[in-house]
C-alpha cells in the first residue's frame, strides 16, 4: 500500500472516530482501538483493490461482442 493511501486510512480512522464517539461511548484504549480501525481500514481497501484487479482481468479476457 502506498503511503498515500496509508495516510488516507488514518484521516479516515480519525474522522469515523470524532464522527462516531461521543462523550457518551466508553473506549477504553484509544490508542488500540485506532489502530485496530486503521488496519481494518487498510485491509478494506487491499481487498477492494484485488477485487478490482481480478473484475479487471476477468473483463480484458473477455472478447467483445
Amino acid at each position: 500500500m502506498t503511503d498515500n493511501n496509508d495516510a488516507k486510512a488514518r484521516r479516515t480512522a480519525q474522522g469515523l472516530i470524532q464522527g462516531y464517539i461521543g462523550p457518551d461511548h466508553k473506549v477504553l484504549d484509544m490508542k488500540v482501538f485506532h489502530s485496530a480501525l486503521v488496519q481494518a481500514l487498510r485491509e478494506a481497501q487491499r481487498k477492494a483493490d484485488a477485487d478490482i484487479a481480478q473484475v479487471l482481468t476477468f473483463d480484458e479476457a473477455r472478447p467483445l461482442l
